[in-house]
């Protein structure tokens, strides 16, 4: 008798676990259809059998089952997991950490014909489709702002000059488009003059402003530059440009940071916030090594 109950508690045990697990779930559904409504725990929902979401709750499991069973390396290591996970994936964290970036250029002025008359397209903002088109990509409000800069500058005489820059330097088609030519394309697409259009190489931002520094020692004329890129990314380009010797005024488009509404993004990780977290650390890390 005594062997079959020790043969079933660890079952039991699991079970009571599990259960445990499950009410405090349930109580997190009726919580947000409490507060948000019926729609706000339909997103929940669905955001937690999203890839990412299903990974996070996997992550919960593992994390409570290592602490249960008092596995202390693993805990750490699911702990410490679960932490970045959940914390870089926090739509607070996420639009924190780009507001910290883009805070400058929050309350920027708009940019009028007489600031500039060359403006340097950074490349990135578009990728190329497998039908070899280009289109933009969801930075690509840079090449909108380019976009509506010259046609704002035309409808008063002035014929603004817009430098593409960006190349590849791996690449699995020959029909995949260097950025340059990416960004150059969508500009012709949306009505600019190919002759106001020029490209320069650069396979990321730092050789991008030392061919931009080649350009401007090459040319016969000063130049009223302006460098267009997200606002987030302007930080590192304004740096770099200012380290090469290069005059120019920072134009922002591209803004990530938003006003907070509320979203499920508040409490499940979601890839949209992962993404903005990423690329702002990857920022400061570049100011790290000076890059």
């Amino acid at each position: 008798m005594n062997d079959f109950n020790s043969t079933k508690s660890p079952q039991i045990h699991w079970i009571s676990h599990t259960a445990i697990f499950g009410a405090l779930v349930a109580l997190a559904f009726i919580a947000t259809g409490g507060i948000f409504g019926k729609t706000m725990v339909e997103k929940l929902i669905t955001e937690m059998v999203m890839p990412l979401g299903l990974l996070w709750l996997l992550l919960i499991a593992v994390t409570y089952g290592t602490l249960v069973s008092r596995q202390r390396f693993m805990s750490l290591l699911a702990i410490t997991a679960l932490l970045l996970m959940t914390v870089f994936g926090n739509q607070y964290v996420a639009n924190a950490l780009a507001l910290s970036l883009e805070q400058p250029y929050l309350d920027q002025s708009p940019l009028l014909p007489e600031d500039v008359d060359t403006i340097v397209l950074l490349g990135g903002a578009t990728v190329t489709n497998v039908g070899g088109r280009a289109q933009l990509s969801v930075c690509g409000d840079r090449v909108a702002a380019a976009a509506r800069f010259y046609h704002a500058a035309a409808g008063k005489g002035v014929a603004p000059q817009i430098i593409c820059t960006g190349i590849q330097v791996y690449r699995s088609d020959p029909a995949d488009l260097d950025p340059r030519d990416e960004s150059k394309s969508c500009l012709i697409a949306l009505g600019i003059p190919e002759k106001n259009i020029s490209t320069l190489p650069g396979a990321n931002t730092y050789e991008e402003m030392q061919h931009l520094k080649e350009w401007v020692d090459g040319q016969t004329a000063e130049h009223r530059l302006g460098i267009l890129t997200s606002a987030w990314h302007l930080p590192r380009a304004m740096r770099l440009a200012k380290s090469r010797g290069i005059a120019a005024i920072a134009i922002p488009g591209d803004f990530r940071s938003q006003f907070l509404t509320p979203s499920v993004g508040m409490v499940v990780p979601t890839v949209a916030n992962l993404e903005i977290s990423t690329i702002a650390v990857k920022e400061y890390l570049a100011g790290l090594v000076k890059r």
